[in-house]
């Protein structure tokens, strides 16, 4: 690298660049896990029979049966999916988001590589679309 500039626009931008490269401004989020976590899959749900599903941006997720702590994955170098795991333990399950309705599906292997075809939760969000 030649040449670096580095500006600090404001408490929560830096922008960063060097000979050769348009420059690029850097976004301070804080705690990754969480912002991932609000951006991703943080919000109110329920399912076909009405039942209350919160993710919460604390990282704590409430289902009918049980309360677990959980991090969305934000490393998907190996992964062609959006997951989250539960904390502790780490068991791993992918979701995806469309339109108002997020399924999420359990996986299996000895990576967690395979996931189910069917998603083990079908929930319809409450809260407004990200």
């Amino acid at each position: 690298m030649r040449r670096l500039t580095a500006a600090v626009l404001d408490e929560h931008h830096v922008k960063v660049g060097f000979e050769g490269f348009k420059p690029s401004v850097y976004v301070f989020v804080g705690d990754l896990d969480r912002y991932v976590a609000q951006e991703a899959l943080a919000g109110r749900y329920v399912d076909d029979k009405g039942r209350s599903y919160v993710f919460g941006t604390d990282g704590w997720a409430t289902f009918p049966e049980r309360r677990f702590e959980y991090v969305v994955a934000s490393d998907h170098v190996p992964n062609e999916y959006d997951y989250f795991y539960e904390k502790p333990g780490g068991r791993v399950f992918v979701f995806e988001r469309n339109n108002g309705l997020l399924q999420i599906f359990k996986t299996t292997g000895e990576v967690d590589e395979v996931v189910d075809k069917r998603p083990s939760y079908s929930l319809r969000e409450l809260t407004s679309g990200k």
